[in-house]
């Protein structure tokens, strides 16, 4: 999980994959780092949607995020982002299976071959999902990334003070609204991942209650929404 202590606030922030945090440790950056966003004109036209991370990720870090398995901060209030269950997974899977073209160390027989991919989450487990070659600084990439709620937030929804959905991050009543009355700052309005590329697909009936199963305890500890 992605957690970030903000002492100043006597605040925990928690993000898990493909929950918006691209979105908040941009945020974080500007509060706490510099008011402008480093665009990567190397790759395309500056824009505020998409921007240069591994260098706002690299500041943050010496003012105090960490990735690192849950801690509970005991002693602060404690806020953590989710999204729908089915729509985290679509997503996952866009952006590792087939963007970063995962389907072929897994062996799946193409890149929208997603009931084999369930098949071995399902015989292996996420916990044990092959990861070859990996040069991310998180060990497990792909079971970090694929991993249900509960891994990142802990077992008990209830340890929260608030909630927030990523269909409301950047509204004045989400995540946004929440963090600028808190900052007192007027934080900017952004989209951290530009997808116009990324293929499209549906999942038939069965495909969703196989991957509800898999996530029972999403649902079971109260991060189902």
């Amino acid at each position: 999980m992605g957690h970030f202590n903000d002492s100043e606030n006597k605040l925990s922030i928690y993000e898990a994959p493909k929950t918006g945090g691209s979105t908040l440790r941009t945020w974080i950056y500007y509060k706490y780092v510099r008011k402008k966003l480093p665009l990567p004109s190397q790759w395309s036209k500056p824009s505020k949607y998409y921007f240069y991370e591994p260098e706002i990720i690299e500041k943050i870090i010496k003012i105090g995020y960490k990735n690192q398995p849950f801690i509970n901060s005991n002693n602060n209030c404690k806020i953590c982002i989710v999204r729908p269950l089915l729509e985290r997974f679509i997503s996952c899977y866009k952006d590792k299976i087939i963007t970063e073209r995962y389907w072929i160390n897994l062996k799946l027989k193409s890149p929208l071959d997603i009931d084999g991919f369930l098949n071995i989450l399902e015989k292996y487990g996420i916990k044990n999902i092959q990861n070859p070659g990996i040069t991310d600084h998180r060990e497990k990439y792909l079971t970090y990334h694929f991993a249900p709620l509960s891994y990142h937030y802990g077992k008990n929804s209830l340890i929260y003070d608030e909630i927030f959905s990523t269909s409301e991050i950047s509204s004045k009543y989400g995540l946004k609204g929440y963090l600028e009355k808190i900052w007192k700052i007027k934080l900017p309005e952004i989209h951290a991942r530009n997808q116009i590329h990324t293929s499209t697909f549906k999942l038939d009936i069965y495909q969703k209650h196989r991957i509800e199963d898999i996530y029972s305890s999403d649902i079971g500890n109260g991060f189902y929404f």
